[in-house]
């Protein structure tokens, strides 16, 4: 968990420091390009078992 907040609060700082929303917008951000990097590992995962 920490490491989770540490990278989305590194890419608030990348962005605007004085924004509170921009390390929302981070974490978010984040949250979902891992989400799809997680679909994506396990939908060829599932691919290769079928064939």
């Amino acid at each position: 968990m920490i490491s989770i907040l540490y990278i989305s609060w590194a890419i608030g700082q990348f962005f605007d420091k004085q924004k509170y929303l921009n390390y929302v917008k981070a974490f978010f951000t984040y949250f979902l390009g891992f989400l799809t990097f997680a679909i994506g590992v396990l939908s060829i995962g599932y691919l290769i078992d079928s064939l």
